[in-house]
């Protein structure tokens, strides 16, 4: 019997916190902290974790239901992201050019239809790429996550079952993907980085977690070693070392790592073997229960809007000010996005998110849905129109 892996941990809000703290830091000093990047790959797993650990618990209650969980995952992303792709278009309004205008329009079109990966990768892999301002840069992240969401409950429900079956699918997909980020950032540096194929590994590895917390009772006794290191099924001294080691991990890419290096690649394993082992530590290790600081949480909580906000205004404050902004500056900027994130948090993610039952798509989930549909007009018109240029005085 499948056992329930959906239930809430604190400790995973505190990574969530580190991670984007990690990111946002490196954006606004990116000298002083070169592998914030990272926090992204940290990202992945948790959401691979997350998503499939609640899947299973729903698929062994009996009351999965696909087109409720798509629902949910709209109520969930959506409500903080329109708000700030909102905003975002009414800045570039006020301040862009009508040349970046137009590059923000489409941009923003890519990211309402779920693509902005796809689009971010085209625009860097091109010879002639020369753009301003990248406001919505940051949104390739969530383009791979809901790619994942959106193919992954599929394959889940095509598997679910024996142990064995799902073992195999999942190891072979996960070698299929790194395999594939291995070949393609030596030859294609930027799809490997953008691209979903080479990334879904990562969200694989976090959906492994999940999958072996379920099943458990039902490995071979030869897998046992394997669910000791991948669930905290397994002594307290060993998920402490566990838990120890994927801290080292994660903070060793933060310092070391760098934009020289060939990334994702090989130095991807880093972040997401030590979110992985974090993971699979259970809240109880001693270092799960620091993550579980009550600051650490608050701040995981509103992780999701502190990131998406984060970017539009440090790269809008950076296209305004001809002269440059200081690090210092960067950061006060970067910091603006904390209340904001509150705000977000408190007064549209969360009274949507909840505001309706949760088992149903619902009319919420309709207008979020047609919002998205008038948010992607309104980057298609700003790029056929080149950025509005009437609206700038001569």
């Amino acid at each position: 019997m499948q056992e329930k892996t959906s239930s809430y941990r604190a400790d995973i809000d505190g990574l969530r916190a580190i991670a984007v703290i990690a990111v946002v830091v490196s954006h606004a000093a990116p000298s002083a902290v070169t592998g914030g990047f990272i926090g992204v790959d940290v990202f992945f797993v948790i959401s691979g974790y997350l998503i499939t650990g609640n899947i299973l618990a729903d698929l062994s209650s009996g009351r999965f239901d696909l087109i409720a969980f798509y629902a949910r995952r709209i109520r969930r992303l959506f409500p903080a992201l329109l708000l700030v792709m909102a905003a975002a278009w009414v800045a570039g309004w006020l301040l862009l050019l009508p040349d970046d205008f137009e590059v923000l329009g489409r941009h923003l079109a890519s990211s309402a239809a779920f693509v902005p990966n796809f689009m971010f990768w085209r625009d860097q892999a091109a010879s002639d790429h020369d753009v301003k301002i990248d406001a919505l840069l940051h949104l390739w992240s969530l383009g791979v996550e809901e790619q994942y969401y959106l193919v992954w409950p599929l394959i889940v429900l095509a598997v679910f079952g024996r142990w064995t079956r799902i073992a195999r699918v999942t190891a072979t997909l996960v070698l299929i993907s790194f395999a594939l980020n291995i070949v393609l950032t030596f030859d294609l540096t930027e799809a490997a980085f953008y691209l979903p194929f080479p990334r879904f590994w990562e969200l694989l590895a976090g959906s492994a977690l999940a999958f072996a917390g379920a099943y458990a009772r039902e490995t071979p006794a030869r897998a046992r070693l394997y669910i000791a290191l991948s669930t905290e099924k397994a002594s307290r001294s060993l998920n402490d070392a566990k838990a120890w080691v994927g801290l080292a991990l994660i903070a060793v890419s933060i310092v070391v790592l760098t934009k020289q290096h060939m990334f994702p690649g090989f130095w991807v394993l880093l972040p997401v073997a030590g979110t992985a082992l974090l993971i699979a530590s259970g809240p109880g290790a001693a270092v799960n229960r620091l993550l579980s600081n009550r600051g650490l949480v608050a701040i995981g909580l509103i992780s999701y809007p502190f990131y998406l906000w984060h970017w539009p205004l440090l790269s809008l404050a950076e296209y305004s000010w001809d002269s440059g902004l200081t690090t210092l500056s960067r950061l006060l900027i970067a910091l603006l996005a904390l209340p904001l994130a509150w705000l977000t948090y408190r007064y549209v993610e969360r009274p949507i998110r909840y505001a309706a039952p949760d088992r149903r798509p619902t009319a919420a989930t309709g207008a979020l849905l047609l919002a998205m549909a008038a948010i992607f007009v309104l980057g298609i018109l700003t790029y056929l129109n080149s950025g509005f240029g009437w609206r700038l005085p001569l």
